[in-house]
């Protein structure tokens, strides 16, 4: 039950944070698309929001192969204790 909890709670921080950072360009527009065209500021955030996006993916490959590590030592200790 904490489990499907906890994966809640990362599932919908990692939605706020994405959708977050890619809100904030739209934000900072002014309702001008000159600034848009003619500056790359949106890239900074753009790039941030590719990396922060990989940061999360990468740690959540991490956090399942540590269960799965942790499932294969269980597996492994009922076996020997047959």
């Amino acid at each position: 039950m904490v489990r499907i909890k906890t994966k809640s709670l990362i599932a919908i921080a990692t939605m706020l944070l994405t959708s977050s950072f890619l809100t904030v360009p739209v934000f900072a527009q002014n309702g001008s698309t000159e600034n848009v065209i003619n500056s790359k500021s949106n890239l900074d955030y753009l790039f941030f929001t590719f990396a922060i996006t990989w940061i999360i993916f990468f740690g959540y490959l991490y956090y399942i192969a540590q269960k799965q590590k942790n499932l294969a030592d269980e597996i492994k200790e009922i076996k020997k204790n047959r």
